[in-house]
């Protein structure tokens, strides 16, 4: 698994625009290379940015990430850069060029520089997310604690002009990302607030790693991409993560998880976590049998249950991404004339999975049809 090093300065630097989940990732993966090269001329296969940034994402989308990556600049002293100067794509193959001002904060770094594996983020979700582990890993080595200016803090996610009620920053930034990393990275944090008069004005950030032995370690660094990313898919814990790495080999896991994606895509899984679990321990992807459901349901009770778990799987996609969320909530507000609806999204102090959640109990018709509205528009 590659590492990614970029000097301080870098890591700490305003952001002027906002970066997703993918666009980071492919950004990141793009500077490891560079690290590794020494160039800021590179060649990239469209399959090693497809394993980079997910199982779900398709040419298209990692085009169209490349071409936002590239449209979002920053100020690096008095020079106004982007972090990808050009590229072309042609016949699966990408040519990047990096910014030559670029190159001293990512080649031959001697000291004051962060360094990291990229599998600690290749699982996570949110951009913001993404942003926060960069700088948890920038301090985690030097002190436990950092304390940031609310004001500040937004610079470095580059959503500085947004989130004007704190409320809404902590419910839809800082709450999911605590969450996602918890769950997700050897790095997460705890957080305080500190107050002048009855306003937070400054975030107390105190910096939390998971322990792990050099042999646990080891196993996680030397996964593949793919492989990786699968597992945190299907909601793997770390634990079963590195046990499974161990017991049995990367192609068993890898054609099993590929087959439980391939199910779960066709609506035929209620519990694809469980059915990942058996898949590799039994090896189904090697057998012609696949064991099948012994009671058969009424085509009105498939219909229900199909439904609800579809609403499940977008709460659970709005909850673990900020920005999706975010841009969800805009559109409920916007877009459709559900007061009551509006009304609990626009004053919920809750995070994101709580406040769908209880919306779902006393709203459910308006959330399902929302929700499924709002997702046909994303995947047009």
């Amino acid at each position: 698994m590659k590492k990614i090093t970029k000097s301080n300065f870098l890591v700490d630097i305003k952001h002027s625009h906002k970066l997703s989940a993918i666009e980071s990732k492919i950004m990141l993966y793009i500077h490891s290379i560079t690290n590794l090269e020494k160039s800021n001329f590179l060649t990239v296969n469209l399959n090693e940015l497809l394993d980079i940034a997910g199982t779900e994402t398709h040419s298209d989308h990692i085009i169209s990430a490349c071409k936002r990556i590239r449209d979002k600049g920053f100020w690096i002293n008095n020079t106004y850069t982007a972090w990808f100067s050009a590229f072309n794509y042609e016949k699966g193959v990408f040519h990047i060029e990096i910014p030559q001002l670029l190159i001293p904060h990512l080649t031959e770094l001697k000291s004051n520089f962060t360094s990291y594996n990229l599998v600690y983020v290749l699982g996570l979700k949110s951009g913001y997310s993404i942003r926060i582990y960069e700088m948890l890993a920038r301090h985690v080595n030097l002190k436990k604690v950092i304390t940031l200016q609310v004001s500040k803090f937004k610079e470095m996610l580059g959503i500085e002009t947004e989130y004007k009620q704190y409320n809404h920053l902590k419910a839809r930034v800082l709450l999911p990302a605590q969450n996602e990393l918890k769950r997700k990275s050897n790095l997460y944090f705890d957080f305080k607030e500190i107050k002048l008069s009855r306003r937070v004005d400054k975030i107390e950030f105190h910096i939390k790693k998971r322990k792990r032995s050099q042999d646990n370690e080891d196993v996680l660094n030397q996964c593949p991409v793919e492989i990786s990313n699968m597992f945190k898919l299907f909601g793997f814990s770390e634990e079963n993560t590195i046990a499974f790495l161990k017991k049995y080999s990367p192609e068993q896991i890898k054609k099993n998880l590929e087959l439980t994606y391939e199910k779960e895509k066709a609506g035929e899984l209620k519990n694809a976590s469980g059915f990942a679990k058996k898949a590799i321990e039994e090896d189904y992807a090697s057998n012609i049998k696949i064991p099948l459901r012994v009671k058969q349901k009424s085509n009105s009770s498939i219909k229900k249950s199909k439904t609800i778990n579809e609403i499940e799987e977008f709460i659970n996609r709005l909850s673990d991404n900020a920005e999706l969320y975010e841009s969800y909530c805009t559109y409920v507000l916007e877009n459709t004339n559900y007061n009551l609806l509006q009304t609990s999204l626009k004053n919920s102090e809750q995070n994101a999975r709580d406040t769908l959640t209880r919306v779902y109990q006393s709203q459910p018709l308006a959330l399902e049809r929302s929700i499924k509205k709002f997702f046909n528009l994303k995947l047009q």
